[in-house]
């Protein structure tokens, strides 16, 4: 298996230390909302004592001296839901715990389980009669829309489904498989938060940041004051996240209005907040909206949840059986990269809506935005079949060009030797007619046969590049899928 691959890091590494050592230094001179920066540290104290012993007790992961929290030491973090990462995610947590182990930084990755989606969705390349491969599926999870509310399959199920998958696998990637199996076999029946955690670690050679779902962050005293307080002004913080969206996309020329993401609504009286209420009882999940006249919370689907003023005890996820409430993704990224670290590894897609989010820092909140790091990795299965769709892309979209600058073209090396040899002397017979029929028109001489045998030439010329391309056809579109897919898990890529 090739071992090509495109890496994302922006900025290099080499600044992390400067940045969030700067990071740190704004923060201690400011407030975020009601909060001192004394409060802050307990609060990053309080996260990891709960990551140390979540990562222990239900993870086994490795605790030594460098997880230990030490006020004075920097702590760099990531997040991503509990799926199964491909190489983009991954890559963040190879920098994470490579932060951790030179000793720099502690660090912390927070598991997203309060998204919506299939947590265990298995890609792999999948036998096909007609192309390289196809993209197959598998899912080894079940239970409700949000993550916290599913688990891995049973021994049972898991048997079964491996089995297909591994039926329906190229070959050269049967022995990956073989190995994911084992690992989820351990983990059969857990909820996947714990779960895909497990088997991540076990792939990532049991790296040694520490790990917390956000429903125990967001639990935390100073997560729920720095939430709440959005909430206790819902119709002042609305109204200015919707002026400053407008604003974000008239100076960037944006059309779409749900880029980088829609305004929150205002309808009947109700105005939507950037939180999801979540029913743990069914694992869904649904928009919170704000009653403005009664000064109400209630869910998109009608649950009233009380007076806005009694919000704290909704992020209270140890004591509220059923009804909780959760941030959405932009809130989610405040509060991991203001208040839960020094310095955060985004990946491409959080990256896209983070200009918006600086924004927001600095007016409404009134902070510096903290710099962070943009970083993923591409990886194909065969890259040497990407190369050479690539190749052919060019070659049938330069089709018309290529006849007609020929020389260039061949001079490149696209062509095999023998069809090269005899298109350049098609192609210099062509220059040769071309210069005749020059001289021609310049003296006044009857041109009509050095212009027929050019055209003879072009014919020619036109005739053989079409048979060229016969033998360089396009894959079908779901063939090109396929191998430009770049979510593969990353364990296909490692030798765990």
């Amino acid at each position: 298996m090739d071992s090509k691959s495109e890496i994302t890091c922006e900025p290099e590494r080499e600044y992390w230390l400067e940045l969030a050592t700067q990071n740190r230094d704004r923060l201690k001179n400011t407030h975020v909302s009601s909060l001192t920066y004394d409060r802050i540290v307990n609060f990053r104290r309080a996260i990891f004592e709960k990551a140390f012993s979540f990562t222990r007790d239900q993870l086994g992961g490795d605790i030594n001296a460098l997880s230990v929290f030490k006020e004075d030491k920097l702590i760099i973090a990531a997040g991503h839901q509990p799926s199964i990462y491909h190489c983009g995610v991954a890559r963040k947590n190879v920098y994470l715990a490579e932060s951790v182990s030179s000793g720099q930084m502690l660090g912390i990755n927070i598991i997203i389980d309060t998204d919506a989606g299939i947590a265990a969705r298995l890609c792999y390349p999948k036998i096909s009669t007609t192309d390289a491969y196809h993209i197959g599926e598998a899912l080894l999870s079940e239970g409700g829309d949000v993550y916290l509310s599913q688990h891995i399959l049973e021994a049972s199920q898991l048997k079964t489904v491996f089995a297909q998958v591994k039926a329906d696998t190229i070959a050269a990637y049967r022995p990956a498989i073989d190995r994911l199996e084992e690992q989820y076999l351990e983990v059969a029946g857990v909820p996947v938060v714990i779960a895909q955690a497990r088997v991540r670690r076990h792939f990532e050679y049991k790296p040694g940041y520490l790990e917390l779902p956000l429903t125990e962050l967001v639990s935390l005293s100073e997560a729920t004051e720095f939430l709440s307080a959005i909430i206790s002004e819902a119709a002042i913080f609305h109204e200015h996240f919707n002026l400053q969206l407008n604003a974000f996309r008239a100076e960037r020329k944006i059309k779409n209005h749900a880029n980088p993401f829609p305004n929150l609504e205002q309808r009947d009286g109700l105005i939507e907040l950037p939180f999801w209420v979540i029913d743990r009882r069914s694992g869904v999940r649904a928009a919170l909206y704000l009653n403005v006249k009664e000064g109400t919370l209630q869910s998109e689907t009608g649950v009233n949840l009380g007076h806005q003023s009694q919000a704290m005890a909704l992020f209270n996820w140890s004591g509220n059986e059923q009804f909780c409430l959760a941030p959405r993704a932009l809130l989610i990224t405040a509060l991991l990269r203001l208040m839960s670290s020094d310095y955060f590894i985004h990946g491409l897609g959080g990256a896209r809506y983070d200009a918006f989010l600086d924004r927001l820092f600095e007016s409404y909140w009134q902070i510096s935005a903290p710099k962070f790091a943009v970083v993923s990795e591409t990886r194909y299965l065969f890259p040497e079949l990407v190369g050479n769709l690539i190749e052919t892309e060019q070659l049938h979209s330069s089709a018309r060009e290529i006849q007609f600058h020929l020389d260039s073209y061949i001079e490149k090396g696209i062509f095999p030797e023998d069809i090269a040899l005899t298109l350049g002397n098609l192609w210099q017979e062509r220059t040769r007619l071309k210069a005749d029929l020059i001289e021609l028109k310049r003296s006044g001489s009857p041109a009509a046969t050095i212009t027929q045998a050019m055209k003879t030439v072009d014919a020619e010329i036109k005739a053989m590049l079409t048979k060229y391309f016969l033998t360089r056809p396009l894959p079908s579109p779901v063939a090109i899928e396929a191998l430009r897919w770049r979510e593969f898990p990353f364990m296909y890529f490692t030798g765990a």
